[in-house]
């Protein structure tokens, strides 16, 4: 169990660099997430100063450029909230945890990669 784990850790390069100390904030992270919303919008003034307000709201912009553009890309269901060891049960005789290895399945290389928010909600409001 100890050399799979060993393995993992010489294999992630946030982890390697931490070893034997807690991991800093925000170590191990995924890539950055880039997408870009957009937002028309039309008043039409109505009786006595009140206006009516038509919005068309544009998801993900990048993504309706190039399909390239605006995914997320993250391994698993996000690295950050992996654990690597669970307690699975309690030692009495000795006082101490057991513990089974819950390394992730997928490798970094294996990134799955998703749409960010997509969509073309609109909208009105009148105000007075």
């Amino acid at each position: 169990m100890y050399g799979i784990l060993d393995s993992y850790i010489n294999n992630e390069p946030c982890l390697r660099d931490n070893r034997g100390r807690l991991l800093p904030r925000n170590s191990c992270r995924n890539p950055w997430q880039n997408y870009l919303n957009a937002r028309l919008s039309w008043a039409i003034p109505t009786v006595s100063g009140h206006t009516l307000e038509i919005t068309a709201d544009m998801l993900n912009v990048l993504n309706f450029i190039n399909s390239g553009w605006g995914l997320i890309r993250q391994v698993g269901t996000g690295f950050e909230e992996q654990n690597l060891i669970q307690q699975t049960g309690y030692d009495a005789a000795n006082g101490r945890g057991i513990y089974a290895l819950a390394i992730p399945t997928k490798k970094r290389g294996d990134a799955q990669q998703h749409h960010g928010p997509l969509g073309l909600p609109a909208g009105t409001r009148y105000t007075f």
